[in-house]
């Protein structure tokens, strides 16, 4: 059931209750041209004996609430004059501040309640902002409002206040735009801004609620949340400036389970909260007959807390589901009753209140269709005056309404969408909408999918970058009671309903949700993901070989993760596109073999990625990565592994047409620990002899990445010494050789990670510069130091392996850095990513060198793979005009 508020015989119609009785004081337009003192007088000249105020088993009727807030008027007058500044109020919820409030009204002052139990420097803040002049307290908070004062600030305890005599001193009249409260926001989208509005506002304000709701004299209206909450105002005055009665209740003092009975024992017939204290209230709560309405606002009102009021309350009460802000007041309303079908995916916030407009829209700030996703803005005369002394912020957030000149137009960071019929749809903050790798992602709507899972009893989303540059999203669950959860059942039913990329990475499950000081979710305060391995189908399996443990250690590193087992899946641990390119080049990186992306996806485990390198091992050192096709074949030679699994994309992305073929050396790859690697020399005799095997006669075109690239041209050169005709040798961004041992370096110059590190966001610059500091202390250690000295000692003469006893990758570092490179005359191509530059060695050489400069390389905190994504593309495109220009002459 939708309603259209604003008018109270619709009231009557659609809520089958009663609005304001006949002997009532309407609340009309015209009632917002005068001050809340104003129309408090009405109302208590009206009903001078009704119930006003309750709290803590004490209460005041409106004569008695009327004089106790003059007498506070009165001394705030004495101390600080008429002047329209903020008075701080520190007093407990109850019955003194309700007459704090009225008191400080009254002596036209700015009331801005705090929370005495906010942390202390949250509150030094909000007093230094607002320029206070004047703390109000109660007994019990005096000691504190006494610490937070400075020389300059006073002090004035209620107790005094009410015992004063009022005099006949008149209190001052006040216009409608009088300011007339503070209130900082809770800061979830940024620094705390105080809120300020007027008299006038604050009237509207009621009367939308007053002819909405239909609030009567004989209603009693709870107040559980902080005054410092804006939420606050509607309830309170709601109550104050229609002659019902309004009701206190320290909510963080007494709990759930105490306000649920009070609500029975006062008979609360509207009942104002976030959905979260709805939620909690419902689990516990009794019978309640005298609740007419549930006002629901502040944070996401879901279907789950719909059910609940189904389940646990009774027929005569209504939800009103509303939307507002502390710059707007309520902006729209949706009532559900039993009877109503429970929405499916959300619920509304329903239609518009009196002299509000809402508009939808898009990133270019023009409107978006019906159906469509859009920011919701509002258009008003009633919004907040602005920022407490902050122009400039109230310049940007309320701009001119281009239609009508004396409105403007709030934008509220919150999303909706508009149903036919003029319904709105709320979609969540603007601020929840994340993007990874630039694609937009909709968090609310993954939030939606697990809530339908079974066992979730709640779900949230958090965009999670604890690591720089590595965002994931992170799913966090509290789980019904007896349920069990596996993150393999999860990911899949998502993955069903989502694209990819929207499928979280990491489950959480926690106990409850953390709450900020006005008890709606703190998504800042969700714990990071823990190390743990998460629950998934396979059972925990630990690796068994050096290999094995090797790769396990770099899934643990790269995902985050203290344990994984030999036959865990990547992906089902929370891997994504992102982290397996990381993973690849850790595993290229620590163990010295390249590994392609093809082989992860294929089996995403330590014990697939195990196998495969076997098989590659195995497969001979003459590897067809690409055999269809005609004509001189390309063949590409091993690298420092002995492998050649980094050129399969590379023939891949060539073509079908061209034969490629890789030349491995198993004879390197199981180099290290006992056992020296062949010299280049070797290495390149090897490969001459596979490639004449494979092609009986040349032309030979050949190519080789990094250190492939010296083996490359090498090979080369015994081939022409052998009488073979070589056509072009392709060197990818092939570091020159130096030739001696001095030159060795198991790291780039610092010099050159100093310009790369600039280049880089500051928090991105941080995370290289450590894991590169952690890579350097990991490779020098004791063992390093020595071989260091011992090179130094020999001058950079050409060292003997015997003197040695190294891991596998830097024997094979060793081994490259005793050849020495001999003057070559045949074509050769080095494709350039610049890093580090060192094409004049090469140009002395080589005599027909051809460089290739390769664009788009991305600063980064290692040498970049042309061969691998995102450069392969570019990189073949080049190499293929190379080689169909030799061709061709060939």
């Amino acid at each position: 059931m939708y309603f259209l508020g604003g008018v109270r015989s619709d009231v009557r119609s659609v809520m089958g209750t009663r609005c304001v009785s006949d002997d009532g004081l309407a609340f009309d337009r015209s009632e917002t041209e005068q001050s809340i003192p104003d129309r408090f007088a009405r109302i208590v000249a009206r009903y001078p004996d009704r119930l006003a105020v309750a709290a803590g088993g004490a209460s005041l009727d409106f004569r008695a609430l009327d004089a106790a807030s003059n007498a506070v008027a009165h001394r705030i007058l004495g101390l600080a004059g008429e002047a329209p500044e903020p008075v701080c109020l520190l007093v407990r919820q109850g019955i003194d501040l309700v007459t704090a409030i009225l008191g400080t009204l009254k002596a036209g002052k700015i009331y801005l309640a705090l929370d005495p139990r906010h942390p202390r420097p949250e509150l030094v803040h909000f007093v230094e902002h607002s320029g206070a002049r004047l703390f109000l307290c109660d007994a019990a908070n005096e000691a504190v409002a006494s610490d937070l004062a400075v020389p300059g600030q006073r002090v004035l305890n209620l107790a005094s206040a009410g015992t004063a005599a009022c005099g006949a001193t008149a209190l001052p009249g006040l216009a409608p735009d009088r300011p007339a409260y503070i209130f900082y926001t809770s800061g979830s989208t940024g620094t705390p801004k105080g809120v300020v509005d007027c008299h006038r506002n604050v009237l509207h304000n009621v009367m939308r609620y007053t002819n909405n709701l239909g609030i009567a004299p004989s209603d009693r209206l709870s107040m559980v949340q902080s005054c410092s909450f804006s939420g606050t105002v509607s309830s309170l005055f709601g109550a104050l400036l229609n002659g019902a009665a309004i009701f206190p209740f320290d909510l963080q003092g007494l709990g759930i389970e105490a306000m649920a009975a009070w609500l029975a024992r006062e008979q609360i017939t509207i009942f104002h909260s976030v959905p979260t204290i709805f939620e909690q209230l419902s689990a516990v709560v009794p019978a309640l007959p005298h609740l007419r309405l549930i006002r629901l606002e502040g944070d996401r009102c879901e279907p789950r807390h719909l059910a609940r009021f189904v389940e646990r309350f009774g027929p005569g009460a209504i939800v009103v589901n509303g939307l507002g802000a502390t710059e707007t007041g309520i902006v729209r309303q949706f009532f559900f009753r039993h009877g109503d079908a429970v929405p499916a995916e959300t619920v509304p916030i329903g239609y518009p209140v009196t002299d509000m407009e809402v508009q939808l829209l898009g990133e270019s700030g023009h409107g978006v269709a019906d159906g469509d996703t859009g920011e919701i803005a509002v258009a008003s005369r009633y919004l907040a005056t602005g920022y407490w002394r902050r122009p400039d912020l109230t310049a940007r957030a309320f701009r001119p309404d281009p239609v009508d000149p004396q409105r403007r137009v709030y934008r509220t960071g919150d999303l909706g969408r508009m149903r036919p019929g003029g319904c709105l749809e709320y979609l969540g903050r603007k601020d929840f909408q994340s993007k990874i790798r630039g694609v937009r992602i909709d968090l609310p709507e993954i939030e939606s999918c697990l809530n339908r899972q079974p066992g979730i009893d709640r779900a949230l989303i958090a965009v999670r970058e604890d690591r720089p540059g590595a965002q994931q999203l992170v799913a966090y669950l509290t789980v019904a009671a007896g349920a069990e959860l596996r993150v393999s059942v999860l990911r899949s039913a998502l993955a069903r309903s989502l694209p990819a990329i929207m499928v979280p990475a990491r489950y959480v499950l926690v106990e409850g949700f953390p709450l900020d000081r006005n008890r709606k979710l703190d998504r800042r305060a969700l714990p990071p993901p823990g190390r743990e391995r998460p629950e998934i189908d396979t059972p925990f399996s630990a690796p068994l070989t050096d290999r094995q443990r090797a790769i396990a250690s770099c899934f643990q590193d790269v995902l985050g993760l203290d344990s994984v087992g030999l036959n865990d899946d990547f992906f089902e641990l929370g891997g994504d596109s992102l982290l397996a390119t990381e993973l690849l080049l850790l595993i290229d990186d620590r163990l010295d073999i390249p590994c392609p992306s093809d082989f992860l996806y294929a089996s995403p485990t330590v014990a697939g990625l195990d196998r495969a390198f076997d098989a590659a091992a195995r497969a001979g050192d003459l590897v067809a990565l690409q055999p269809e096709g005609s004509g001189p074949a390309l063949f590409c030679l091993h690298g420092t592994s002995g492998y050649v699994l980094e050129y399969r994309e590379l023939a891949r992305t060539l073509g079908p047409d061209l034969p490629v073929y890789g030349i491995q050396n198993r004879e390197v790859m199981v180099s290290g620990r006992g056992h020296l690697p062949p010299g280049v020399e070797a290495m390149a005799a090897a490969a001459a002899t596979e490639i004449r095997r494979a092609q009986p006669e040349g032309p030979y075109h050949l190519c080789g990445s990094c250190f492939g690239g010296v083996v490359a041209i090498e090979t080369a050169r015994r081939l022409r010494r052998m009488g073979c005709e070589v056509g072009s040798v392709g060197l990818i961004d092939t570091a020159f050789p130096k030739g001696t041992l001095r030159a060795y370096r198991p790291l780039k110059p610092m010099r050159e990670y100093g310009k790369q590190l600039v280049r880089l966001p500051a928090r991105q610059s941080i995370g290289v510069a450590v894991a590169r500091f952690r890579t350097y202390l990991a490779r020098i250690g004791r063992r390093g130091w020595k071989h260091l000295r011992f090179v130094a000692s020999r001058h950079g003469r050409p060292l003997g392996f015997e003197h040695l006893a190294l891991p596998d990758r830097e024997a094979r570092y060793f081994a490259r850095a005793q050849f020495r490179l001999r003057p070559y005359d045949g074509p050769v191509t080095l494709f350039s990513a610049g890093l580090p530059d060192d094409r004049a060695e090469w140009q002395r050489a080589v005599d027909r060198l051809h460089v290739v400069e390769m664009g788009g390389v991305l600063p980064s905190e290692r040498r970049p793979h042309l061969v691998s994504e995102p450069y392969v593309r570019d990189l073949a495109r080049r190499l293929r005009a190379a080689l169909d220009a030799e061709r061709a002459q060939d």
